[in-house]
């Protein structure tokens, strides 16, 4: 079985009135040549059943349901273990990904290869009163890190994100106990351990929808 150049981790937890949209933007992708794992983080509404429907239905599509909530750096993880692409890309539940996203980020990746990791500007819509509105991250790794070194915490949205393997394998993965990316770095480049600095400072996700591309780098 040919490998996937995309691994895209859909992490769920008692979502399922958003689930299927979210699942149906990464299936109308452009970009074809992806995995998608659906993790159930021991959800108790109807999460489970959606995710096993589709999964009968899709070959792409494989299901990974966690006996025990482990929160979202933990499903995120789980979910890697599961990953066979040579880029890692983030969805949250409760979001809907533009048709072009994955190919954009594929695309930004392959023609950059000291960039680590990509994100994307957000809409954002309000249930109740369906106010809309832009959630812009920096387009380029120096505004990041200069944003960073004058305690901007927030320089890329996580449920956005799409990151090289080796770069994930680097950094560790998601740290579960304060949830968010971790990197072991031991080297003196001040722009990098400002990157470190702020990937420990992160505590919570943000919902995405793709569009234009922010990039950090490795």
């Amino acid at each position: 079985m040919k490998t996937p150049k995309v691994s895209v981790i859909l992490t769920s937890f008692n979502n399922g009135k958003y689930l299927g949209e979210a699942i149906d933007s990464i299936l109308a992708q452009s970009f074809e040549d992806f995995e998608l794992i659906l993790v159930d983080d021991c959800s108790n509404d109807d999460s489970v059943e959606i995710i096993r429907t589709y999964e009968k239905r899709y070959s792409r599509i494989k299901s990974v349901l966690l006996d025990s909530n482990t929160g979202m750096s933990g499903a995120r993880n789980r979910g890697y273990d599961f990953a066979d692409g040579e880029y890692i890309a983030y969805m949250d539940s409760d979001d809907v990904s533009l048709p072009t996203r994955l190919q954009k980020q594929v695309d930004f990746l392959e023609q950059k290869p000291e960039i680590g990791a990509v994100g994307v500007w957000v809409r954002r819509t309000n249930d109740r009163t369906k106010h809309t509105m832009i959630r812009k991250c920096p387009p380029e790794h120096a505004i990041i890190v200069f944003n960073i070194f004058n305690g901007e915490r927030l320089q890329i949205l996580s449920g956005t994100m799409m990151i090289r393997r080796e770069f994930l394998e680097e950094i560790g993965g998601w740290n579960e106990v304060v949830r968010c990316i971790v990197l072991n770095y031991n080297g003196t480049d001040p722009a990098a351990s400002a990157l470190v600095s702020h990937l420990k400072s992160l505590r919570t996700s943000t919902s995405a929808i793709g569009c234009t591309v922010s990039a950090i780098a490795s």
